[in-house]
């Protein structure tokens, strides 16, 4: 048994299963990361190119580097929230991707999209949902 699951207790004030808040937190912390995939990007897509004039093309550039950076930080967030658990993560995490929203809300240039978009969607995907909030629920459930 590892040690992040060796030491965790429930908190006292909790009448059931304290993992079942684990996986509701993990839920709340998957469904707010979906903020930055290409489902809510693709509702954006038409009055943001029409506001600053850019093209399709341009902005499906920032969606797949998005796609690479999630990638990169899968492989090496995966083993740092199984080595020093996940909560550190998802809450950097989602400061992250807050920073991110808030560049995003003053962007003028193209290069500006790709760089708060590309950080926030690879960082919301990495730390936010699957393998860290996976490990989250897996300390939990032992059985």
């Amino acid at each position: 048994m590892s040690e992040t699951v060796k030491n965790q207790q429930a908190p006292l004030w909790v009448p059931f299963f304290y993992g079942w808040v684990i996986v509701a937190v993990c839920f709340v912390s998957t469904f707010c990361s979906g903020a930055t995939s290409q489902l809510f990007t693709a509702v954006m897509v038409v009055p943001i190119t029409e506001e600053l004039g850019w093209s399709r093309t341009e902005m499906a550039g920032a969606l797949t580097l998005g796609v690479f950076a999630t990638t990169a930080l899968d492989v090496v967030l995966g083993p740092l929230a199984d080595r020093y658990g996940p909560r550190a993560i998802v809450s950097l995490g989602a400061l992250v991707v807050v920073a991110g929203f808030l560049a995003m809300a003053m962007m003028q240039e193209l290069w500006h999209f790709y760089a708060a978009y590309v950080l926030g969607r690879g960082v919301a995907q990495a730390a936010m949902s699957g393998v860290v909030t996976s490990t989250a629920v897996t300390n939990w459930f032992l059985r």
